[in-house]
């Protein structure tokens, strides 16, 4: 077994710039500080798999067994064995008669993690950007990569991963030389913003705002600002709404932005300002800012279709997290990629090829912006990413039903989930109605995002609709 000061991160020759976790599975007990049992028949760690139905059966996984709310990793580790996972990170080692898996046990799988990535963001040279706040982070992240993309090599961490799991796995995704990294992060309870600083080390900071409302969690605000503010407290720079200004030309370019309500303008001030910190935002810039949907927004389609819409960016680390959701709730119906490309973005299509035939992807389809759609859906999950002008394609292969429209904010149903949960005892099991199409939103749909947050039973009013759930992976 090596010494503790051999053990090291390794990028593969095949793509000097981007992280592929590579470690031996001493190397990763040395960093997880965790106690080796057995030896696994596997070469090279390259990724981390926390939840079986993402697992990349192409990569030599390292699976997490966390401990949630509702649902224990360890009870995943037979299905994570069958999908090739060799090496886990548990608590305790469970029953098995496997004699090729190695397991790492460690008091607190999460703080392993944790470790895990500290240790990488250590080897880090280039600066680290933490993006806090009560709200707004994830739009502010998006409309700064928006601002620096193409002019800098710059990374950011996927959707809202802002959590202790989230922060953890956005470092673990940086690739080893950048020019800059935005990383969001929040924290909702005492001592969790101390717990991301130690992670992040940030070079740099932006604070978005401090709302009163998002203090509850602490005994008064006073209490909720210093934990905010203490992930900037080595930082060599920090923005926040204190430095926009009010000159002619800030007034000017303050016009360009395409939003008009005081929250967007504020959030696309700030997101300027600290662009110009690194380079010169040009006004086109500022005046294609876009309107974003803070998740993949999906709805069904025609012939029984799924269809995801990912087309408000290009970078290739969101559209491999795609192609996890897209894999995660396909169940066995047909998987279709369709991506727009613009001539500034062909040179990325060999990538996306790439990570789609990684995937497993039944169908993969590039289209400009002249040419017709003629791809014919049935039945199948479609994922579309790319330019904007791919907006029209999943506007038409979007389901019509009713001119009226109700929206169900998913955010919002997971964050009321937590509430429950709070107010339960842990052996407390949770049954939610989903008849009638789960109200109006999709029987399956809504039934398989309740069923990630922990969701044990569902109700239903016909057994038509217990068997549709049940063909459906439920």
């Amino acid at each position: 077994m090596p010494s503790k000061n051999t053990a090291h991160f390794v990028v593969p020759v095949i793509n000097q710039n981007k992280l592929k976790l590579a470690l031996s599975y001493h190397e990763l007990g040395q960093l997880t500080e965790g106690v080796m049992s057995g030896e696994p028949a596997i070469g090279l760690l390259q990724e981390v798999a926390y939840d079986t139905r993402k697992i990349n059966p192409s990569a030599n996984s390292a699976f997490f067994a966390f401990n949630g709310p509702f649902r224990d990793g360890h009870s995943f580790i037979s299905e994570a064995y069958e999908k090739g996972v060799r090496v886990f990170i548990v608590r305790e080692i469970p029953a098995h008669t496997w004699t090729d898996v190695g397991f790492i046990v460690v008091d607190d799988v999460l703080d392993a993690l944790q470790k895990l990535a500290t240790k990488y963001r250590d080897t880090l040279t280039y600066p680290i950007v933490a993006i806090a706040g009560s709200l707004g982070k994830t739009t502010l992240k998006e409309w700064m990569y928006h601002l620096l993309s193409g002019k800098l090599q710059v990374y950011r961490s996927p959707k809202s991963y802002n959590s202790q799991l989230g922060v953890a796995l956005s470092l673990l995704q940086l690739p080893r030389h950048a020019d800059l990294a935005l990383i969001e992060v929040a924290a909702t309870k005492p001592g969790e913003m101390q717990k991301l600083a130690k992670m992040v080390k940030p070079t740099h900071g932006i604070l978005t705002n401090l709302l009163p409302s998002h203090s509850q969690q602490f005994s008064n605000f006073d209490l909720y600002r210093a934990e905010i503010m203490s992930i900037f407290e080595n930082v060599q720079q920090l923005s926040d709404s204190n430095g926009l200004s009010q000159n002619q030309n800030e007034l000017f370019r303050k016009s360009l932005i395409p939003f008009h309500d005081e929250t967007s303008v504020i959030l696309a001030q700030l997101a300027i300002l600290a662009a110009q910190q690194w380079t010169n935002v040009e006004n086109e810039r500022i005046q294609t800012l876009p309107q974003l949907a803070m998740r993949l927004e999906t709805f069904e389609g025609h012939n029984g279709s799924l269809i995801i819409n990912d087309t408000y960016t290009m970078d290739q680390e969101a559209f491999k997290s795609s192609l996890s959701y897209q894999l995660s709730i396909s169940a066995s119906k047909h998987r279709v990629v369709l991506i727009g490309l613009t001539p500034e973005f062909s040179a990325m299509k060999e990538a996306f090829l790439q990570m789609c035939q990684q995937f497993g992807v039944d169908e993969v389809h590039f289209l400009a912006p002249e040419d017709e759609f003629n791809v014919r859906i049935n039945n199948a999950t479609v994922l579309i990413k790319g330019a904007r002008f791919m907006q029209r394609i999943a506007n038409r292969l979007k389901r019509k039903k009713h001119k009226t429209q109700l929206t169900y904010h998913l955010s919002a149903l997971k964050h009321n989930l937590g509430q429950f949960k709070s107010m339960l005892n842990a052996e407390t099991k949770m049954l939610a109605m989903v008849k009638a199409q789960s109200y109006g939103a999709g029987l399956t749909t809504l039934a398989k995002f309740l069923e990630k947050q922990g969701i044990h039973y569902f109700g239903v009013a016909y057994s038509d609709e217990g068997r549709e759930l049940r063909e459906a992976g439920i």
